[in-house]
């Protein structure tokens, strides 16, 4: 359960990730970028990548989230109805037990 959970946090980041060269090209010049970054490959193979990683990841996680659901009704169905267990009674508070209950008080209409 934690292995998944990691690795769906880890494909929204790479999906996170993908989708924001999408701003970063938008706002920012090609000449700018290479500066801080040497092996910038441009503004549309940048943008054309990370939209490709978001899709895939975001893809990845949609099947692996219903494949899990999957497996997990069928492990159901093996096992057969859940059974119905009794509640306990709930016990009432200790001060509860010890304090005496005043009786009701009857509204007075004048």
């Amino acid at each position: 359960d934690r292995r998944e959970r990691a690795f769906v946090l880890a494909l929204n980041a790479v999906a996170f990730l993908g989708y924001g060269f999408f701003p970063v090209t938008f706002f920012c010049a090609d000449p700018s970028l290479k500066q801080w970054v040497p092996a910038w490959p441009g503004a549309d193979a940048a943008q054309y990548w990370g939209n490709l990683a978001g899709d895939a990841a975001w893809t990845v996680e949609s099947a692996l989230l219903m494949w899990r659901r999957r497996c997990s009704c069928r492990r159901r169905a093996r096992r057969g109805p859940p059974r119905r267990r009794r509640m306990p009674r709930p016990r009432p508070h200790a001060a509860a037990r010890l304090a005496p209950v005043p009786p009701p008080r009857r509204a007075r209409f004048i």
